[in-house]
């Protein structure tokens, strides 16, 4: 059985430095959890 478990911390991260220097850039928890859940399924753990 695989779990899979979010926390949620209510923290608030400045990026600007990372978005400029690295290209860093963030995605929404359901884009995530959907590439995350469809890994899942191609690995046939779930």
């Amino acid at each position: 059985m695989v779990a899979i478990s979010v926390t949620v911390f209510h923290h608030v991260h400045e990026t600007g430095e990372a978005t400029v220097e690295l290209g860093y850039a963030t995605r929404s928890m359901k884009e995530t959890l959907t590439d995350a859940v469809n890994w899942l399924k191609e690995q046939g753990r779930i």
